[in-house]
């Protein structure tokens, strides 16, 4: 429920974001931004990787703490809302981005135009753009963080017996902390190299012996991150509630009986999101009905019953492959490389259609919402700087394989665009597109 509506919500998002930057464009009232290098999807992979950067969990800006997300305080129900994180990162920031629109738009250009070096150029400009984005984001989470640790910090340390408290609270959260990160290695899908696991266990055997490892620095802060979509599907993670803490802290007496409060916040967030599904799926249905003034508004809304539908694909494919690799390529990400590459190969397969076949009205309204919706959902950049970053942090051979990951990545991208647009070009449309 969560990745359909966060997905419909992250299409949306895209679909009027790329819109807007192109309103002065075409006579209207906003931003006209075009040129060689610029592609429609560049601002949505900026924010996109900007935002699963901000919401990023503490040990991905490497901090040492349970928390799921790191801007949010350390007893928020939402820090145990596995669902919402997930439908946020996987869902929102997901389908926000767009891996196969972004490479398909510029190598059309090449393809149609002869206009290679632009293309290749385009590809360096999305990349550094997409991978600044999520540093920043992931340096203003970790300034929130900081803040929310001097405060939570401040407040323990008042009354007596604050350090053995302290100290009571710290153990307990570095336990459960070990805990959930080996269940979130194996349950997330966004999945990071599997050394990761070994750096847990140096971490678990230097907390035995009372002192850092080579995985942790000596303010306690972990070197090889674990990024944020990991952290948002521990089965282990609920156990960091309030009750957790205040058991810790003080010899308070047992809860009644009954639900805990933080069930009733799920409870509340999940009729909400359900609700706010209902909405944006029946809006988007009359939408697609009654909207016929305006063809480009009927595309988006398509595009948004069209959108979960690649967001559970591309969940499931990062679920059934990522680091399930044998042998020397386990670290490759290769659910979040098959959905990019299955998703740019549909793309310029409809661009393809778009391009040489007369598909009418209905035809082309299809067209362009499964380009918009379903591949656009399906294909992410989020997730791929997310992955790089992860690789390129660890240092020594991660740091080679985040250049074989990314280039890799993106050059099959390119491949594919050339190999299917490629015919239709230089075959038999060749001489009436060289007439026009």
């Amino acid at each position: 429920m969560h990745l359909a509506l966060w997905a419909q919500i992250g299409v949306l998002t895209r679909s009027f974001l790329d819109q807007f930057f192109v309103l002065g464009c075409k006579g209207g009232w906003g931003p006209c931004l075009e040129g060689s290098l610029y592609f429609d999807a560049l601002p949505s992979n900026m924010l996109g990787s900007f935002v699963i950067g901000f919401i990023n969990a503490p040990a991905a800006l490497g901090r040492r703490s349970p928390k799921t997300v790191a801007i949010l305080p350390l007893r928020h129900p939402w820090q145990e809302h596995l669902a919402l994180q997930v439908g946020l990162r996987t869902g929102f920031c997901g389908s926000l981005t767009t891996f196969g629109s972004w490479v398909e738009s510029l190598f059309h250009r090449a393809v149609w135009s002869n206009a290679w070096a632009e293309a290749f150029s385009g590809v360096v400009v999305g990349l550094a753009a997409s991978l600044g984005c999520y540093v920043v984001g992931c340096h203003a989470a970790a300034a929130v963080f900081d803040r929310l640790e001097r405060a939570e910090q401040s407040a323990l340390g008042r009354g007596d017996g604050a350090s053995e408290k302290r100290d009571r609270i710290s153990a307990a959260l570095e336990t459960e902390l070990q805990a959930a990160q080996r269940e979130l290695v194996a349950e997330e899908p966004d999945l990071p190299p599997r050394e990761v696991l070994e750096d847990v266990e140096q971490g678990e055997q230097a907390a035995l012996r009372g002192r850092p490892s080579g995985g942790v620095d000596k303010v306690g802060t972990i070197q090889a991150p674990i990024e944020a979509g990991r952290l948002s599907a521990s089965r282990s993670a609920p156990q960091l509630s309030s009750h957790t803490l205040k058991s810790s802290s003080s010899a308070s007496p047992p809860a009644p009986p009954g639900p805990p409060p933080a069930s009733f916040a799920f409870a509340a967030v999940d009729w909400l999101a359900a609700l706010a599904l209902l909405l944006t799926t029946a809006g988007a249905g009359v939408g697609v009905g009654l909207e016929l003034s305006q063809e480009w508004l009927r595309v988006i809304w398509l595009s948004v019953l069209l959108g979960p539908l690649g967001c559970w694909l591309r969940w499931f494919l990062a679920r059934r492959l990522n680091q399930r690799l044998a042998g020397s390529w386990a670290w490759v990400p290769a659910g979040t490389l098959a959905a990019n590459a299955l998703g740019t190969a549909v793309t310029a397969s409809m661009a393809n259609l778009l391009d040489v076949a007369s598909l009418g009205a209905a035809g082309t309204l299809c067209t362009q919402a499964v380009q918009s919706g379903f591949t656009g959902a399906l294909t992410t950049v989020s997730t791929f700087v997310l992955e790089v970053r992860a690789m390129e942090k660890t240092g020594g051979p991660g740091r080679r394989r985040a250049y074989l990951y990314a280039t890799g990545s993106l050059l099959l991208a390119i491949f594919l665009c050339i190999v299917i647009m490629g015919p239709a070009r230089w075959g038999t449309h060749s001489g009436e597109v060289a007439e026009n």
